[in-house]
């Protein structure tokens, strides 16, 4: 059920350790690329690497070793005397990239400091340094997360519906905690015969794009009687509920309760679908259990077993596991 998370002690080496001490220079490698507008000035065209240097305004010396690295390193390609972004710029760093993940990048570096100061949350408790910020600040960084949400769903979503289908050409899917609705618009253009449903915060629905495609609920998902209002109007109707990067938001106790009301929303043969990251799933997904720690004030990645408990006290058991190629997982349910 899932990729194991423990390695063999005698497999891991100096260079593993080389790695792990030094990981945030590839992070510092791929903000500069794009800081410094290099990604930007290949992704007009191939480009020399004299053009590169005079769009960028970098020191030749230094501006050459640099892009040198990103050759080296896949971020860009060099053919024949010219500079082109690699695949995965392409798809990842390029600006105009349906793929795009700039978003991303920029929330990451809200979240340095944080990492910087695990070691006074391992100390003090979970929540002990986050920290209220100014009403503009706060909003801006709101901005940010939202953005690097919606561009880590365009990714994962298309993986998740890949690996779930083939599903009927007709159905009623509910999306709880569905964010700007991207999960359910991918799912859409596999299946544009179902009806869908969006439920979140109204600020957070209110950054979705307006149109027919995905019908919206604005719901407050922790509070029990927004929670039960929403279930009362649709009661055993979904023939499919997917909770994705839901769990990890909130303590064992409240996913317990939330899944029990929620699970009554799917219809007597439904699928309950649950797109997380896992403590046991794999490294990342532990490591994203202390991403929760330095960032929430009570949210925790959960291990397979955990999470199988939570669902047999909804009254669901866990029919398969899939391991998807973003490190996360889905967790397929139906009624016990």
């Amino acid at each position: 059920m899932g990729g194991r998370m423990q390695i063999d002690q005698s497999d891991l080496n100096y260079g593993d350790f080389c790695e792990m001490v030094t990981a945030y220079r590839r992070m510092a490698v791929i903000k500069a690329a794009v800081d410094c507008g290099i990604i930007d000035g290949v992704a007009g065209g191939a480009c020399t690497l004299e053009r590169l240097l005079l769009i960028t305004g970098m020191k030749a010396a230094e501006g050459e070793r640099f892009v040198r690295l990103l050759v080296s390193s896949g971020i860009l390609h060099e053919h024949e005397g010219l500079l082109h972004l690699s695949p995965f710029s392409a798809a990842y760093l390029q600006r105009e990239s349906e793929q795009s993940q700039r978003g991303v990048l920029e929330f990451e570096r809200l979240l340095q400091s944080r990492w910087e100061r695990l070691g006074d949350q391992l100390l003090e408790g979970q929540g002990s340094v986050v920290e209220n910020q100014h009403p503009r600040e706060y909003q801006r960084r709101l901005g940010l997360f939202h953005q690097a949400m919606h561009e880590a769903a365009v990714v994962r979503s298309g993986e998740l519906w890949d690996a779930v289908g083939p599903l009927a050409a007709e159905g009623f899917i509910i999306d709880a905690g569905a964010g700007d609705g991207t999960y359910l618009r991918n799912f859409l253009k596999c299946y544009p015969g179902w009806r869908t449903l969006a439920c979140d915060l109204d600020d957070v629905l209110a950054r979705a794009v307006a149109d027919d495609q995905v019908s919206m609920h604005p719901c407050n998902l922790l509070d029990q009687g927004e929670r039960l209002a929403l279930v009362d109007k649709h009661r055993g109707t979904a023939d499919l509920l997917l909770l994705s990067n839901f769990i990890h938001c909130y303590s064992r106790e409240e996913v317990a309760v939330m899944l029990a009301d929620l699970g009554a929303l799917l219809a007597p043969e439904g699928m309950l679908l649950i797109h997380d990251f896992f403590t046991d799933g794999n490294g990342f997904g532990a490591l994203y259990d202390l991403h929760m720690l330095a960032n929430t004030y009570n949210g925790r990645t959960y291990t397979f077993a955990e999470t199988g408990e939570l669902l047999a006290g909804a009254g669901f058991a866990v029919r398969r596991t899939l391991a998807l190629p973003s490190m996360s997982h889905v967790v397929v349910a139906f009624r016990a």
